[in-house]
């Protein structure tokens, strides 16, 4: 069994659909697929099939579906969300990851970069990264790839899931090639920070949250107000730090429910943080300046493997940096209720803090960009 990479879902091997993408057949509005993307889908023909309650142990279903109008042959999908699974996509292996977080918390940016230097580090395991279909690379390009690399370089959000063609609408799909004898695929969904810090009623859009391998849950430092205070005079004033990372954080744990994927907590522009080194102050200086400090050294693209006593080491210095800034409340709110498997990070995308919305001068500089990946990745038995 493997999942879809639309809703998270494991495809059952007793329900099937299709459906018809030849460009001349008749377009109408799919409600199924419409709830679990957020906005309106159009679709042709879908062909429903399940698996006869008297078939044979070696049934399986025809190979080919062909369009009631207009006998094209049909595209396997999600028999849950109606979404198009790319070609022999049961026979792969997937890990999927849920990006979320507060507006403005770096997401798209961090996704861009990841992409990039996850193809890097894939060498090391002589494998390599690609595009697993044209609509993934179409979407990296124009929405992760080209503000942060390109022409813009201006910081934008991540448009709402009601928004025309928003990125969020569709999964970026990867190869990962052969790890450890089997052929793997990881997908990544972005969500928009206004869904997560507004959710409404009616969450089916949200709901692939529940069934992620992991949710990775960023946030900016600079939202948290106690943190804020303490950087002042140290890093320019940013025009936009989103909502609230404690009310989202409490809007993704109840989007998940029951369910317990593996929670990254992800301290976006730590460089920031890094900042408090440059500090006059004798207690803060040398906690930010100890040479042998995990949050002051970036292993993540040394190897294809992950540092576990590494990863645990920098989670505790993390938690304990929340503390001492006075953001206990934020640590608090991950003991409360149900727990569910986490590991703090801490990275940065830029390097640098952002001046206004532009990128600082002194170019990108990522930083610790691949941990949670890695992580996940290393949950799975993967790497």
């Amino acid at each position: 069994m493997t999942a879809c990479p639309s809703c998270f879902e494991q495809l059952r091997a007793s329900e099937f659909a299709w459906i018809c993408q030849a460009s001349g057949c008749t377009q109408a509005l799919d409600p199924v697929a419409s709830g679990f993307v957020g906005s309106e889908v159009h679709s042709g023909p879908i062909i429903l099939l399940s698996r006869p309650a008297d078939a044979a142990q070696n049934w399986a279903p025809p190979a080919r579906i062909h369009c009631r109008q207009c006998a094209a042959i049909a595209q396997e999908a999600c028999a849950n969300c109606h979404f198009p699974l790319p070609e022999n996509w049961r026979s792969f292996d997937v890990t999927t990851i849920a990006m979320s977080g507060a507006r403005w918390s770096g997401k798209s940016f961090y996704i861009a970069v990841a992409v990039q230097q996850l193809r890097n580090v894939l060498t090391h395991l002589h494998t390599s990264l690609d595009f697993a279909d044209s609509r993934s690379r179409d979407v990296y390009r124009m929405y992760f790839q080209d503000p942060l690399f390109g022409k813009l370089k201006i910081i934008q959000a991540t448009p709402r899931s009601n928004t025309e063609a928003p990125p969020q609408r569709y999964p970026l799909i990867f190869r990962l090639g052969s790890l450890k004898g089997a052929q793997r695929m990881l997908v990544i969904r972005d969500v928009a920070g206004e869904d997560l810090e507004a959710t409404s009623e009616d969450m089916t859009s949200l709901s692939f949250l529940r069934h992620a391998d992991s949710v990775f849950f960023m946030f900016d430092p600079l939202a948290i107000p106690a943190i804020r205070e303490h950087l002042r005079g140290l890093v320019p004033d940013q025009l936009n730090t989103g909502g609230d990372p404690r009310l989202v954080l409490g809007n993704i744990r109840r989007l998940m429910g029951n369910a317990s994927p593996a929670l990254a907590i992800i301290v976006s522009k730590f460089d920031a943080l890094q900042a408090l080194r440059n500090v006059d102050d004798m207690e803060w200086k040398p906690i930010m300046s100890n040479p042998g400090a995990a949050f002051l050294r970036d292993p993540s693209l040394d190897s294809g493997t992950y540092d576990k006593v590494d990863g645990e080491l920098l989670s505790l210095e993390v938690e304990s940096l929340l503390h001492k800034l006075g953001a206990q409340d934020f640590v608090y709110a991950l003991e409360g209720g149900k727990p569910i498997p986490h590991r703090y990070f801490a990275v940065s995308v830029l390097g640098e803090s952002t001046d206004g919305e532009s990128i600082s001068r002194l170019g990108i500089s990522p930083f610790r960009i691949l941990d949670p990946i890695k992580w996940v990745l290393d949950l799975k038995k993967i790497i």
